[in-house]
């Protein structure tokens, strides 16, 4: 089974700062912080709300706070063998017989990259010394930390309607 998710990457000198559980009728929302860019200049906190939903879909809301103007980056490392093809708004993410589709629902939208030399970006690494394409959805975005966030949709199946998402929205 493919596994359409996205993580917030925390190193040993980063802490959690504040993880939060509610319900939302059938939908269950996760929420978490960590502290890993304090240590900038301009520190900045990243948010990161999960709202799982029915029928197999999932939003990622991805909020910041702090000071300072920075460049932002929402990246979704895909697996060598995961195929990423663009229909409108919405990315299918198939792999042998299994697909998922994801969309931005804020932010800037997603530009697909694999086996970007300069600087390297889309690739992985089974085994020491090797490398292999690999896609990296991304969104990027600059200005003041309070004015970025980025909400993504995921669903198993075929894309909900526009109706169902900003619903299923309301509740991050």
């Amino acid at each position: 089974m493919m596994k359409c998710a996205a993580s917030i990457n925390v190193n040993d000198r980063s802490a959690l700062k504040s993880v939060q559980s509610d319900n939302h009728g059938h939908n269950a929302c996760r929420s978490i912080a960590h502290d890993g860019y304090t240590r900038l200049k301009s520190p900045v906190v990243h948010r990161r709300a999960l709202l799982v939903g029915s029928e197999g879909s999932l939003l990622v809301r991805d909020t910041f706070s702090g000071t300072g103007s920075h460049d932002f980056e929402q990246n979704f490392h895909l697996h060598p063998e995961v195929r990423a093809t663009r229909s409108g708004e919405w990315w299918r993410l198939e792999a042998a017989s299994v697909a998922c589709h994801m969309r931005q629902m804020r932010g800037k939208a997603l530009t697909l990259h694999a086996g970007e030399e300069d600087p390297p970006f889309g690739w992985h690494s089974p085994s020491y010394g090797l490398k292999v394409k690999s896609g990296v959805l991304s969104s990027r975005d600059r200005g003041p930390a309070a004015g970025v966030l980025f909400i993504t949709a995921f669903c198993t199946g075929e894309p909900p309607g526009e109706d169902i998402l900003k619903e299923l929205a309301s509740g991050l």
